[in-house]
């Protein structure tokens, strides 16, 4: 249970930060900011990763509360886990290059 929380703890931060920075997602902020403006509480909760880390937080604590031995919940867990602490150490090898 302790490796599914950890792991469920690091997929919701990869995933609040895929949504509010990386630049796959993008196209769709600029769509909301676009349409409810720059200077609106719904432009800063989508760019903002620590907001919107409470809602893209909620889906993942519910999948490891209803489902913890799901194999697809594990296999996404460990998805943006595994994407999370790669990105964290291509960081640490870039610093480490300079």
């Amino acid at each position: 249970m302790t490796l599914l929380v950890v792991l469920a703890l690091v997929a919701s931060w990869r995933l609040a930060r895929l949504l509010a920075i990386d630049e796959i997602f993008r196209p769709a902020r600029e769509k909301i900011v676009g349409r409810f403006g720059e200077d609106g509480q719904i432009a800063y909760l989508i760019t903002c990763p620590w907001c919107i880390s409470v809602w893209s937080s909620i889906p993942v604590a519910g999948l490891v509360v209803w489902f913890p031995d799901n194999r697809a919940v594990w296999a996404a867990l460990l998805v943006l886990s595994g994407s999370g602490i790669a990105g964290i150490m291509q960081s640490v090898e870039d610093r480490l290059d300079r």
